[in-house]
């Protein structure tokens, strides 16, 4: 194996691992909205809100000095896209569990959101850095995300394993 192109910082590769997450959630959020036309609307916000999460997080990466690092992103989607062929082969509809495995997906990457925040918090206030950022509103915002998202996975499981009782 060669040597990469140039070396990564670990807060400058933590970061861009986030964004390629990011990358990820946006495109299975838009797969949930087309699968799901009862919901498609809640999918389609909260793929507002991540988009713009993760506008706020390349506004962090750009006053901390780090590099964007587009491969990454490029491979967060590839294995996005690997990952939704298996959810899309178990359904992505209400009643299939392929659905409520890809809202626990959305869950734990809003769960490492709210990590990130309490992270970049700190470490924006060890380097003395002004991101222009409310790490308590992102932080505010992501709780909310989960929770909403908790509601529909609670009750895609309700439905994906009744439907299984009943088969």
């Amino acid at each position: 194996m060669g040597t990469p192109p140039f070396q990564m910082k670990p807060l400058e590769q933590y970061l861009n691992d986030h964004l390629s997450g990011s990358a990820g959630a946006l495109s299975l959020l838009k797969a949930l909205a087309a699968s799901d036309p009862q919901d498609s609307a809640f999918y389609l916000v909260l793929r507002e809100g991540i988009a713009a999460n993760r506008q706020a997080l390349l506004n962090i990466m750009w006053e901390l000095g780090c590099r964007r690092v587009h491969s990454r992103e490029v491979l967060g989607k590839a294995v996005s896209k690997a990952g939704q062929f298996r959810l899309h082969w178990h359904g992505l509809s209400p009643g299939k569990l392929g659905l409520l495995e890809a809202l626990e997906v959305l869950e734990l990457g809003i769960h490492g959101q709210l990590m990130l925040w309490s992270v970049l918090r700190e470490e924006a206030a060890s380097r003395g850095a002004d991101t222009g950022q409310d790490f308590e509103e992102l932080t505010a915002s992501a709780e909310i995300q989960r929770a909403q998202v908790e509601k529909r996975r609670m009750a895609a499981a309700g439905k994906a394993f009744a439907a299984g009782r009943r088969a």
